[in-house]
């Protein structure tokens, strides 16, 4: 045990608290995090969970531009606004590496921003990891009965440059928008996607279970033999402990999370290893049933969109032969074809008029 730290309290009157853990030991050795969610109860009611109680806005987290502007207000009582919370911190985490691909001198930069990725979708996800070049391939779900669906990031960004009215590499919120190198393209979208299945994977409320039940643990702490008020600390009570792992369904589809490194320096080679590899170690065992590529844009500031196919890119050099010397154009022209108007004869039949 690392690290046992109470990240939020309710309220007194609630007897609430959430308790993060951090633990370490695993064969990768990233740490994990859980959330302990510690009731206090009376004969199997929680004390202070009466209505009326504990409603207050204790905890509250505000994200603010400079001006003061509130960009989100997200409260702690409730699981999606913990998980915001959580996405926030990170987010800020993740930003502050300058994972440059494109710039040599930033290589120990892209290679800390690389393990930090990878920790993440152990520590938050429990995957496994494997890392190829500047490529992580993570799998979350070993079942073959369910399908596999594959979800592709990057977490390289282009250099900065000028014109920042802030810190590029520091979160910051101005006029209700987060500014900072990758939010957009492609950090904050690969968070995005750990949240997405850690909701699948955690999908309480979607079970009629209570949203604030949906902790990694529970722990009761049921007091019993007082003097009547349900209180820890009164005359002859006694407090038990009970630490239970949070009830949550498994994921409905099996997930691999592919993050590229070097996706702004086109390096596709380090994404076809990995992929390679991968398939040869059986990662891709229950048949891919999808792709999904957090690396589009909306149809607004509101609206997102799913994009159901992508043109590529084609790369190629087309060399055209002709005579072999130079011919007068005055004595040969019209006679023996040209190169260039052969070549912008092919370029003009790439497309039509529609």
């Amino acid at each position: 045990l690392l690290e046992a730290d109470v990240c939020t309290h309710r309220s007194d009157a609630s007897r609430r608290w959430l308790i993060r853990i951090a633990c370490g030991g695993c064969s990768s050795g990233a740490v994990h995090i859980g959330d302990v969610s510690v009731v206090e109860t009376a004969g199997g009611k929680a004390v202070g969970d009466q209505e009326g109680v504990g409603s207050d806005a204790e905890g509250e987290v505000r994200l603010a531009d400079d001006d003061g502007h509130d960009v989100g207000t997200r409260g702690s009582r409730s699981r999606e606004q913990a998980e915001f919370r959580r996405l926030l911190v990170l987010l800020r985490e993740f930003v502050a590496i300058p994972t440059v691909s494109s710039k040599p001198q930033w290589a120990h930069q892209m290679q800390k921003g690389g393990v930090w990725a990878a920790s993440q979708l152990e520590k938050l996800l429990g995957c496994t990891v494997r890392v190829s070049g500047s490529c992580i391939v993570a799998r979350c779900g070993w079942d073959e009965s369910k399908p596999l669906v594959v979800l592709y990031s990057h977490y390289d960004v282009v250099d900065a440059g000028h014109g920042w009215e802030s810190n590029p590499w520091k979160l910051t919120a101005r006029d209700g928008f987060l500014y900072g190198r990758g939010v957009a393209d492609n950090k904050g979208p690969f968070l995005a996607q750990i949240f997405a299945v850690r909701k699948l994977l955690r999908r309480g409320s979607a079970l009629g279970q209570p949203e604030e039940e949906s902790e990694d643990f529970v722990m009761r702490i049921e007091v019993e033999d007082g003097d009547g008020d349900g209180a820890c600390g009164s005359p002859g009570s006694r407090a038990v402990s009970k630490l239970c792992p949070a009830a949550a369904k498994d994921c409905p589809v099996n997930v691999l999370f592919v993050v590229d490194g070097g996706e702004e320096v086109s390096d596709v080679d380090s994404v076809r290893r990995a992929l390679r590899e991968a398939r040869e170690d059986g990662w891709m065992r229950g048949g891919v049933a999808g792709l999904l590529v957090s690396n589009s844009a909306w149809i607004d500031d509101d609206r997102p969109c799913i994009c159901y196919g992508m043109r590529g890119v084609i790369d190629l050099e087309l060399c055209v032969m002709g005579a072999e010397r130079p011919l007068h154009s005055g004595m040969h022209g019209g006679l023996v074809p040209e190169p260039m108007f052969d070549l912008m004869a092919l370029c003009s039949s790439l497309v039509d008029p529609t």
